[in-house]
This record gives C-alpha cells, structure tokens and sequence, in this order.
C-alpha cells in the first residue's frame, strides 16, 4: 500500500512537473502573441493616424480651392462689369459662401474646432469678403478711365489678398495643430 501511494505520489509530481512545463511554454507562447500583436496594433494605430492627416489634408485642399474660386470669380467680375454672374456670386458674407458655411456649421467645425488656428480664421475670412465687397462697389464705376477708382480697387483687392494669405495660412496649420492634438483611437 505503502509502494502504491509512492508510486502514486511520484507520478504525481512528474505530471505536476509536465503541468509546469505546459504552462510555462504556453505562458511564452502568449508573451510572443502579445507582442506580436501589440507590434501590429501600433502599426495599425500608425497607418490609421496617416490616413487621418492624408483625409485633413486633401479636406483643407478642397477648402482653399473653393476660397480661391471666391476669389477668381472677384477677378472675373472686374473685366465682366458689376451685372455678371460673377459679381452676383461674390456678393455673399463670409458666413454664406462655402468657406463660411464650412466654418459655421460644417465639416470644418467638426473636425477642426478644438484647433487655435480655427478660432483665428473668421476675422481674416471676413476680410476677405469685406474687401472683395469694397472693390465691387467700384466695378460699376468708370475705372477704366478714372485712376482713383481703380486705386480704390487695387487698394481692395491687395487687402483681400493680404487676408486671403492669413486664411491660407491658417488653414494649413488647422492641420497640423489636428495632427498634433488628435488623441489615438
């Protein structure tokens, strides 16, 4: 009985020692997966952070590409008179045209309202329009010939270009400061 309860024993501790075994070969097999994965999860935390500038990126494009259409429109109501669809088009406030309401209520807001260069944008946007607004009250007029009003239109239009320049500025670095602040998923 003695012999049995020994052997018993000692198959006991062999199997214990096998069990200690298994466990630390499945413990190294788990800290490799964990690594592995984990190696994997910050590539994918990476790649989905480049995607997210790339999308900022190609979305402040947009924005300035529509601003600057709001500006060459200006430019062509000049040539075309105070009547052309042209004039008609830059006659909204900075909160109608697609910059405004991008601004206002859209995208831009969701995306970029946490952003310092997002809260100093409206000023300079509106100086924009003010200044575009400034240079079509003069089309009308005979600027051609008379070299006062085309200085007021001149001087106008360098004041729209200075403040476009701002907003370009800071529509640039709304992307960065996002790039800089957006937390990882």
């Amino acid at each position: 009985m003695i012999s049995t309860i020994t052997a018993d024993t000692e198959k006991m501790l062999v199997d214990a020692e096998q069990m200690g075994a298994m466990a630390h070969d499945s413990q190294s097999e788990l800290i490799d997966f964990k690594q592995k994965y984990s190696g994997f999860a910050e590539s994918s935390q990476a790649t989905l952070q480049k995607i997210s500038y790339a999308q900022s990126v190609n979305f402040a494009s947009l924005v300035k590409l529509d601003h600057l259409v709001y500006k060459q429109n200006a430019y062509m109501a000049v040539n075309k008179g105070a009547e052309a669809d042209e004039a008609l088009v830059v006659q909204v406030d900075h909160h109608n045209c697609r910059l405004g309401k991008w601004y206002d209520a859209g995208e831009g807001r969701e995306k970029f309202a946490h952003t310092a260069a997002f809260k100093a944008l409206e000023p300079h946007h509106a100086g924009v329009h003010q200044a575009i607004h400034q240079a079509m009250q003069h089309i009308g007029q005979d600027w051609e010939q008379d070299q006062a009003v085309k200085d007021q239109i001149l001087t106008a239009f360098e004041s729209a270009e200075a403040s476009s320049d701002q907003v370009m500025e800071l529509i640039d670095r709304m992307v960065e400061e996002q790039n800089i602040t957006t937390p990882a998923p």
